[in-house]
């Protein structure tokens, strides 16, 4: 779902539906200007989905020290579809092979989630 800020509506429609989604691609967008939006979707959505992988999108800009983007591209996968344990993830991002930045010109948006940072 790349729909330029609509995503945080079409979120409750997802939500209320009585039919299952297995998986969601999204990008979040203005999230500098819809923070308390974003994190009450993404808490909607850690309910009945886990994140899989994230990506920065590296044509906006950063809004915050820990490098987190106003724009960044997240996928879901249902829970029911998980059949091993959860743990952290100890990759960073971007994963070479998988992501490319948005914009070649500048560099990627990096993420690392571990705790030896």
């Amino acid at each position: 779902m790349d729909i330029e800020g609509a995503e945080h509506e079409a979120f409750e429609n997802i939500f209320n539906t009585n039919k299952m989604v297995v998986g969601m691609a999204i990008e979040f967008h203005q999230i500098d200007n819809n923070c308390l939006i974003f994190n009450s979707i993404i808490k909607k959505a850690l309910k009945n989905y886990h994140i899989v992988h994230i990506h920065g999108n590296n044509y906006c800009e950063l809004i915050d020290y820990n490098n987190f983007p106003s724009t960044v591209e997240i996928s879901f996968l249902h829970k029911d579809f998980v059949e091993t344990p959860i743990e952290l993830s100890k990759f960073s991002y971007p994963i070479s092979g998988l992501d490319q930045p948005n914009r070649f010109s500048k560099p990627d948006i990096k993420f690392n989630f571990t705790n030896d940072n």
